[in-house]
């Protein structure tokens, strides 16, 4: 945003100049900057630094500050007390040929539908806060706004975009397939998705630039083939949703939600319990050692687990 700033006003001319509006206060402009859209906006008008990207960068930027300003969102809609739960909008309207979620066309959801949705997510939140609070904590420092997609099928997902880091986006959580224990799955999901897209933002990438093969590891959560990069990403991820759950079947004394944590803490564990799993990606991709290190580490401490028999009595 400041070198966008920088560049317009080193335009001398006064013609289509971009000014701030009146009255926007410093946290308005500090809560605007977060917004997952702009972040795809800043990053196209930084890649190019041309004056006209760099004006509509800033006029959208504007833009949203100013309605932020005037915006009251009623808490029901505000996850968390934070987290802006978003039906109605032209972000979560708007058509993305390769997204899962946004691709299908925007079916208006009924009031009724829109009400248990917004029951569940709080309730899985509600979760995630009672298991673990630094979970809770990762969803509200990385996650800006849940972007809802109502589709005319039977079809559930949750996404991210590294493009539009700080948005989730859920299709059809409506759905009696979408469990309270997926949503939380998915906030927690999507939301390490996020921060991992925020590390590489500023560090860099976890992987090389050209994979060693032309193939994708297959997924042994999902069995999908998958990128490279989104693998590495998911060795974290599951790796802190297998803790997640062991918590969670610890903590709880509702038979069906230890049935299900059980079943996910399984899931979960697969990949830790594939043998050499570091070995068999270093055929497909590079990686820096750092990371191999953590899997084999990742790996050992879920396979201790199992082998202790002691923690957890689905194991």
């Amino acid at each position: 945003m400041k070198e966008a700033s920088w560049i317009v006003q080193s335009d001398t001319s006064q013609e289509d100049r971009v000014s701030m509006p009146v009255g926007l206060t410093e946290e308005t402009l500090q809560k605007a900057l977060l917004a997952p859209h702009l972040f795809r906006i800043f990053s196209q008008s930084g890649s190019t630094l041309g004056l006209d990207d760099c004006k509509a960068s800033l006029r959208a930027y504007f833009d949203h500050a100013a309605a932020l300003q005037q915006k009251s969102i009623s808490p029901e809609y505000l996850l968390g007390g934070e987290i802006e739960i978003d039906f109605d909008s032209v972000h979560s309207h708007r058509i993305e040929v390769e997204s899962s979620v946004l691709c299908r066309p925007p079916m208006a959801m009924s009031d009724a539908d829109r009400a248990l949705t917004l029951e569940k997510l709080h309730a899985a939140m509600a979760i995630v806060d009672s298991v673990a609070s630094t979970a809770g904590a990762m969803i509200r420092s990385v996650t800006r706004v849940i972007r809802i997609r109502c589709a005319d099928d039977d079809v559930t997902a949750a996404e991210t975009d590294p493009r539009d880091i700080g948005e989730i986006r859920l299709l059809n959580p409506h759905l009696a397939q979408t469990r309270v224990i997926d949503l939380a799955d998915a906030l927690i999901h999507e939301s390490l998705h996020n921060f991992l897209a925020m590390y590489e933002n500023r560090h860099g990438s976890f992987v090389g630039y050209e994979q060693t093969a032309l193939m994708r590891p297959v997924s042994p959560w999902t069995g999908n083939p998958i990128p490279y990069n989104a693998f590495t990403h998911a060795v974290f991820i599951y790796f802190g949703l297998f803790h997640f759950y062991r918590l969670l079947y610890a903590s709880t004394d509702n038979l069906e939600l230890r049935k299900q944590s059980a079943e996910l803490i399984a899931k979960c564990a697969r990949g830790f319990r594939v043998a050499e799993l570091d070995k068999c990606l270093k055929l497909i991709g590079h990686s820096p050692n750092w990371l191999f290190a953590l899997y084999r580490k990742m790996s050992i401490d879920v396979r201790n687990i199992y082998a202790s028999h002691t923690t957890l009595a689905p194991l």
